[in-house]
C-alpha cells in the first residue's frame, strides 16, 4: 500500500517506520529540501511542498492512507492540518467503503462528505466489458466469452477476474493449451458471487439511512429543526430500530 505522512516529526516517523516494515511505500511532505535527504535515508520518499501554497501540492501521489502527524505551525500561528485543509480549494475528496455501518456520522455533516452514493455491482453490459480485460491475453477457444455475462449476476469485478483465472487453471489441470467454453462454465460454478440479494438490500437501506443523517445535519445547521431531531429513532439496515446516534 502507499501511505502519505504530513508532518513527519517523531510520531510521523514512528508510524512511517512501522509501515515500511510492513512493506508499504511511504511518502512524506516537507517544506525543507534539506530534510528530503533525511527521509530518503530512512526509506521514506520525500515530497517537497508548502502546504500554504496549494499549487505546490498539485503533484501529490495517489495514496491509500493519509496521516496528519502534525502539531503547531509556529511560523504561521495555526495548525498545519488546518492550513492544509483550508488550502484545498476546488478539490473533491472521494472515499469508498464496504462497511458503511462503521462510518462516523460526524463525517456526514455539511462541508465534509455531503453526498452518499451506493455503487451497485456491475450490470450485464459492464460485466461484458470487465470480462474482456483479464481474458485479453488468454488463449481462448472458439466462443464468445461475453456471452457468460448473463450467468454472472451478482459477480463483482474481482469475482469476474477470479472466474477468468479459475478457467485457466481448469484448462491447465486438463492438460489443455486452450481455454474452452466448458472450462469457463466450470469456473463460474466454482467461484461464488460476492453480492447476494440480502446484501443489496442491506446497502440500499444503509444508503438511505446515511443520506438521511446528512440531510438532518444540514437541516439543523440552517436552523430549520431542533437538535432533538438527531435523537429520533430510525430503522437500520437489518430492520430493527436504533437511535440515529448509533449509526456510526
Amino acid at each position: 500500500m502507499k501511505r502519505l505522512v504530513i508532518g513527519c516529526g517523531y510520531l510521523g516517523r514512528r508510524v512511517a517506520r512501522r509501515w515500511l516494515k510492513m512493506g508499504d511505500t511511504v511518502f512524506a511532505v516537507t517544506r525543507d529540501p534539506a530534510r528530503a535527504d533525511e527521509f530518503e535515508q530512512d526509506g521514506i520518499l520525500p515530497f517537497v511542498a508548502d502546504i500554504h501554497d496549494v499549487s505546490s501540492l498539485a503533484g501529490l501521489p495517489e495514496v491509500d492512507t493519509v496521516l496528519y502527524a502534525v502539531g503547531f505551525d509556529r511560523s504561521g500561528g495555526r495548525s498545519i492540518r488546518d492550513a492544509f485543509v483550508e488550502g484545498l480549494e476546488n478539490v473533491i475528496v472521494i472515499a469508498a467503503t464496504n462497511r458503511p455501518e462503521m462510518i462516523d456520522r460526524a463525517l456526514l455533516r455539511s462541508g465534509r462528505f455531503e453526498r452518499v452514493l451506493h455503487i451497485p455491482p456491475p450490470d450485464e453490459k459492464s460485466r461484458k466489458e470487465i470480462l474482456m480485460i483479464p481474458t485479453r491475453d488468454m488463449p481462448l477457444g472458439k466462443f464468445q466469452v461475453k456471452d457468460f455475462a448473463k450467468r454472472m449476476d451478482g459477480f463483482t469485478g474481482a469475482d469476474i477476474e477470479a472466474v477468468c483465472r479459475e478457467s485457466a487453471l481448469t484448462a491447465m489441470r486438463a492438460n489443455k493449451k486452450t481455454i474452452t467454453k466448458a472450462h469457463f462454465s466450470e469456473a463460474i460454478g466454482r467461484v461464488r458471487p460476492t453480492v447476494t440479494p440480502d446484501m443489496l438490500e442491506y446497502y440500499s437501506k444503509m444508503e438511505a439511512a446515511l443520506t438521511a443523517v446528512s440531510r438532518e445535519f444540514a437541516t439543523v445547521r440552517t436552523g430549520k429543526a431542533t437538535p432533538a431531531l438527531l435523537d429520533t429513532v430510525r430503522v437500520d439496515a437489518y430492520g430493527s430500530k436504533m437511535p440515529i446516534n448509533q449509526l456510526a
